[in-house]
């Protein structure tokens, strides 16, 4: 059984009827799910994932009032429920896990992650945290819900940058895909220099992970969850398969020939969403295509690779 899975029929069997017995007043109020870090919050938990920091648990959060107010019974009576479950047992919690799970208060929550406790506000703010952090606060699911400040956060954050934030990231990757793979993998295994073929190429596969799902208007995972995660987008998938052929043969000059199909693809997508009307497979002019597409003027004389 997947973690998220677990949790959410753990919450209905046990969690759900403590809460309506114990804390009704509580309902109209509060957000419960599984949502944050953790490979069970994107679906991607199997067995060698639940040697540390998986197992029965789930999140509920609480505004800040009602967090100092009812945090510490809920806590109390969160912690007192029975964690076995067809044949699973509690969270196994590690220093570096904990806190994840349990009574948490919204606005720490998503501070934790994006440095904000509220929705950002103009497009500069969109720029404190990495796409990473967004997707952590926007994975998983939510087992019951209340139209709480969380799940107003939540929806606000699922609904994606801002365009003119979403252009800039966009133009900084395609500039770092044409750097780092068109340019500097191919001259690196020119000059016979191999680390810096590897470093080349993962720094392509990683801005490529990255542009694909801001083509997709989703937020990337942690990396390593990078790569799996844009299998599941629903555009440029074959694109993200290609990238398999680069591991296979990382050395091989004949890799250069994929590394321009990507690219190829990707230039096509920008033109579809009217990102760039250039047509040039060298995707560096693309970025600058794309920053002067950006309406904010702020956004726009940031510096290309900033993003």
């Amino acid at each position: 059984m997947k973690g998220l899975e677990l949790a959410e029929a753990f919450f209905a069997e046990k969690g759900l009827p403590m809460l309506q017995e114990k804390f009704p007043h509580l309902l109209n109020s509060i957000t419960v799910g599984l949502v944050g870090e953790g490979s069970e919050c994107l679906g991607f938990d199997d067995e060698i994932s639940r040697d540390h920091d998986w197992g029965i648990s789930f999140c509920m959060w609480l505004p800040e009032d009602l967090y100092k107010a009812e945090g510490p019974a809920l806590a109390e009576a969160y912690n007192a429920l029975d964690f076995h479950y067809e044949g699973f047992s509690a969270r196994n919690v590690t220093a570096q896990g904990a806190g994840r799970t349990g009574v948490l208060e919204t606005g720490s929550f998503y501070y934790r992650f994006i440095g904000l406790k509220a929705i950002p506000t103009s497009n500069m703010e969109w720029f404190y945290a990495p796409e990473t952090s967004y997707a952590v606060c926007t994975n998983g699911k939510l087992f019951h819900t209340s139209g709480s400040s969380f799940e107003k956060m939540r929806q606000a954050l699922k609904d994606f940058y801002p365009e003119d934030v979403r252009k800039k990231k966009i133009a900084a990757r395609v500039v770092t895909m044409a750097q780092s793979g068109q340019y500097n993998y191919v001259r690196s295994m020119k000059r016979g220099e191999n680390m810096a073929v590897f470093l080349s190429l993962g720094e392509f596969i990683k801005a490529t992970c990255s542009v694909l799902h801001l083509l997709n208007r989703r937020y990337m995972p942690f990396y390593k969850w990078a790569y799996r995660s844009t299998l599941a987008l629903p555009r440029l998938t074959e694109t993200a398969r290609k990238l398999e052929r680069l591991i296979n043969e990382p050395l091989n000059p004949a890799n250069s020939r994929t590394v321009e199909e990507i690219c190829i693809d990707v230039k096509e997508e920008l033109k579809r969403q009217q990102l760039t009307s250039l047509d040039y497979d060298f995707l560096e002019p693309h970025g600058t295509e794309i920053m002067s597409r950006i309406a904010d003027p702020r956004v726009r004389s940031l510096p290309v690779l900033y993003g």
